[in-house]
């Protein structure tokens, strides 16, 4: 993962430890080289980046990589106005609690569910997205949230994902 990591240290550099997050590169006319167009933490892409940023602590072990990610999983705490938390925190907090244990990262993901539960519309069976009732794929990410939660809590606490 040696090209990964020089391309993954390059993104976090270029951030500077602000609360944004890489949604996808551009060029502005007449530059040289392509940039990062970034997004805050409430945008549906920006469980994306903690979550290469774990996946390099995972193969690496390097403990600059955990500390990378906890920054960039942080923010998304509380991040819930929409439809697309699984991709923001399974992503994130999902894969900073299977490599660490930490049990604020298993809340979270607790939360985020309970959050979608009550976007859930049984009549459709689907979670509802944009008011409108449509099954998209970016919802269907969500049942990886909640599978992987559900797996997680103890067998008496799962009474909230029926």
């Amino acid at each position: 993962p040696v090209f990964s990591a020089q391309q993954l240290k390059g993104t976090f550099d270029e951030l500077k430890g602000k609360p944004v997050f890489p949604h996808y590169t551009q060029k502005a006319p007449g530059a040289q080289r392509y940039t990062w167009s970034l997004v805050v933490p409430d945008q549906w892409t920006s469980g994306f980046f903690p979550g290469l940023l774990w996946q390099m602590y995972n193969w690496t072990g390097d403990a600059a990589w955990r500390k990378r990610a906890e920054q960039y999983t942080t923010p998304l705490r509380h991040e819930s106005k929409h439809h697309d938390l699984g991709m923001k925190m399974y992503y994130s907090f999902g894969l900073g609690y299977e490599l660490t244990g930490e049990p604020e990262y298993l809340q979270a993901l607790r939360d985020a569910s309970a959050h979608l539960a009550k976007k859930f519309v049984p009549k459709v069976g689907a979670i509802n997205c944009w008011g409108r009732n449509l099954v998209i794929i970016d919802t269907l990410i969500n049942i990886q949230l909640w599978a992987y939660t559900y797996h997680k809590v103890r067998p008496d606490e799962r009474a909230e994902f029926r």
